[in-house]
């Protein structure tokens, strides 16, 4: 920590001046009542070795004035990040409750926008695979296409080579026709001249002219008696098994175009098919592609939700350590806010001697009550919401009689000095061991803070171990040379030592700068 007390850069140093005189013109006239440890306070018994200013001394700059200060924001300071030793400490208040409901329902929030988006980009991720395994199935149905084209092809051919097959046996089967009816014709011709030439049953012959009867029939042989007509008859048997055998040649045609014919319907409808499987392929390719282009403007949104959620999730997080840092640390006997517990376990930390928290703890609880006394709370930055202002030192009530050291830049008084501030540190004592205890280039000795870490140096003056009783012992007294008041503020450690045991200051990284 740094424990220079120069002024700073720019223009900090105005703007402070200018709050510290609107603190000024406000608050002159309400003094608040003397703090517990106030009144048994004497000046040498504050400031060893100190001299009385009558002027401001160098390096002293206004102190803050939050409740004056319309731009003040109560959170930490990007320099005094919370300890992390506190993770674990139980800490409860009505504010804090509130916090954290409000910083879980945003963070609900804002994990079920990241798991929509999360759900949109998996979705986009298995588009892009449908679509490479549905361009390569385009692939096989425009080649599955092109086989059932080829094959329609064939089959159509094959069926019209059949219908010419079948043209071509009704040609032999009319061929065959005529021949039977030529062969008919000559036997005719020759039983009628037989007939007219010599007698003959004239039943037999019209039996075997109308074909009502076997052109072999032996009683027709044996009445004509002529090797000629028999030569016809068995011309005209040779020309109907011609017959025969050209009709069955035409069945068999006739079948094999039909079963042609059905082979060429099934190419062409399996090609038909093809078509629409491809057709339908393609259209499932643009369907995934405008359904991806979908997805992406709403992964877009998504990844926009995301971002206004975590927007909302970093504000309410923001609300959870100020309000964690104004709450009540739980525990049997604890009677302070984590705000405190973190100024005193930074203040030790920062130390010249070796210190503990709770042997600080009892000097606040004594001295201001942590920040509390005059009715105000520890804000989470360290200053009290009511400003702790002891009693003139004008030598009445057991005080030492101390003129203005400081201009009233404190205690608003620049006739007195008053102690002032949650540790009660007289300006004049200040001058000398103030310190900036939270980083804010101010040492002021009305934020806990910087009063913390000014009573640790006090404290540390000339000594090396406070965990030595006869150290500690020495050390309160130097802050009051009383008894009484060395043997309560004991009491008041050794409460806390035991009421919370707790590990030494472990830093976290600084908030960068703007």
């Amino acid at each position: 920590m740094a424990t220079a007390l120069g002024a700073p850069s720019g223009e900090a140093a105005p703007r402070r001046r200018a709050r510290r005189a609107l603190l000024t013109a406000v608050v002159a006239a309400a003094l608040l009542s003397p703090s517990p440890g106030a009144a048994a306070a004497a000046p040498s018994d504050r400031a060893p070795n100190a001299r009385p200013a009558t002027t401001l001394p160098s390096g002293f700059l206004p102190a803050q004035v939050p409740a004056t200060d319309p731009e003040f924001v109560d959170v930490p300071l990007p320099t005094n990040p919370i300890s992390l030793s506190l993770l674990d400490v139980a800490a409860e208040s009505a504010e804090l409750e509130s916090a954290d409901d409000a910083l879980e329902g945003t963070e609900d929030r804002r994990d079920g926008a990241i798991a929509e988006q999360d759900r949109l980009r998996r979705h986009l991720v298995d588009l892009a695979d449908e679509r490479v395994e549905t361009v390569d199935l385009l692939a096989q149905r425009r080649a599955d296409e092109e086989q059932r084209g080829i094959e329609r092809l064939v089959a159509v051919e094959f069926h019209a080579q059949r219908v010419r097959d079948v043209e071509e046996a009704q040609g032999t089967v009319r061929r065959a026709q005529r021949a039977v009816a030529k062969a008919q014709d000559a036997l005719r011709e020759l039983l009628i001249a037989n007939y007219m030439s010599e007698s003959s049953n004239i039943s037999d012959i019209s039996a075997v002219l109308s074909g009502q009867s076997g052109v072999n029939d032996a009683l027709v042989r044996l009445s004509l008696g002529e090797s000629s007509i028999a030569a016809r008859v068995a011309d005209i048997e040779d020309r109907l098994a011609d017959l025969r055998d050209t009709e069955a040649a035409l069945d068999r045609a006739e079948a094999a175009r039909d079963a042609a014919a059905r082979e060429r319907d099934r190419a062409q409808q399996a090609e038909r098919d093809a078509v629409a499987a491809r057709e339908g392929t393609e259209q499932h390719i643009r369907d995934i592609d405008a359904e991806s282009e979908r997805t992406v403007r709403e992964e877009a949104d998504a990844v926009a939700e995301v971002g206004r959620r975590e927007v909302d999730v970093l504000v309410a997080r923001a609300e959870v350590t100020p309000a964690r840092l104004r709450a009540d640390v739980v525990g049997d006997g604890l009677d302070f806010q984590l705000v405190a517990l973190d100024a005193w376990l930074k203040a030790a930390a920062s130390a010249d001697c070796k210190v503990e928290w709770w042997m600080l703890a009892a000097i606040s609880k004594i001295e201001g009550r942590h920040g509390t006394f005059g009715g105000g709370q520890l804000g989470a930055r360290g200053y009290p919401t009511a400003r702790i202002i002891g009693p003139a030192l004008n030598g009445t009530n057991g005080n030492a009689n101390i003129g203005d050291t400081d201009g009233g830049l404190y205690d608003d008084d620049s006739v007195l000095d008053h102690a002032v501030g949650p540790m009660q540190f007289i300006p004049s004592t200040w001058a000398r061991w103030g310190r900036d205890g939270d980083g804010d280039g101010a040492a002021d000795p009305h934020t806990f803070y910087d009063a913390t870490a000014g009573a640790v140096a006090y404290l540390c003056a000339g000594r090396t171990d406070l965990t030595d009783e006869a150290q500690l012992r020495a050390a309160y007294f130097s802050y009051n040379h009383s008894l009484t008041y060395v043997a309560a503020v004991l009491s008041e450690a050794r409460r806390y030592q035991a009421a919370l045991q707790i590990g030494p200051h472990v830093p976290a990284e600084p908030a960068p700068g703007p």
